[in-house]
């Protein structure tokens, strides 16, 4: 039997990781690879600068419609998404680890708030804190930005708005629920 060289059964990653890349598409869905799902996903289409393409899913969690084409999701009970799901954690560290102030461009739960928005992505772990179908209790690994690079220009003010401002005078607030620290 003849054995193999190193360079033949060494393991590489499946999946892109530490880029930069412009959100060029986004649109409210169901991931191709996971048909069994009734859940939706915010799935972005990432060009980077050399030209490739790539596509990231954000699951919403349970309970959220997609209306309007996949512009947007609904939920009958919730106005926000749960922050330990996949949509959750996006939002948040859009918000609240890089600080930007998304309210400026609409609600997360519009696909196209999202476009024109440069990342750096990177692969990492996430502790979800509740346990996932065939999976270890809470921890996946998904594509995550890292930090924001240029696209939208956010404005001057410092302050954060109370509510936003929505086309035709509609306004609806935008919070986040953080979970509660443990004494």
């Amino acid at each position: 039997m003849k054995k193999a060289h190193k360079e033949n059964t060494e393991l590489h990653p499946n999946f892109h990781d530490d880029f930069d890349a412009t959100i060029i598409k986004s649109w409210f869905g169901f991931e191709e690879r996971n048909r069994s799902t009734t859940t939706p996903s915010l799935i972005f289409t990432l060009k980077e600068k050399d030209g490739g393409m790539s596509q990231v899913a954000f699951n919403t969690g349970s309970g959220w419609q997609i209306v309007e084409d996949g512009r947007r999701v609904e939920h009958n009970i919730r106005k926000n998404f749960v922050v330990n799901s996949i949509m959750g954690h996006l939002v948040t560290r859009v918000i609240k680890n890089l600080e930007m102030r998304m309210w400026e461009r609409g609600n997360p739960r519009d696909a196209d708030v999202w476009m024109g928005l440069k990342f750096h992505w990177k692969m990492e772990e996430i502790d979800l804190s509740v346990p996932l179908p065939n999976e270890k209790p809470g921890k996946i690994t998904h594509l995550m930005p890292t930090e924001f690079l240029r696209g939208y220009k956010f404005s001057s003010v410092t302050e954060p708005e109370e509510s936003l401002q929505l086309p035709k005078g509609i306004t609806v607030r935008w919070t986040i629920p953080l979970p509660l620290k443990k004494p």
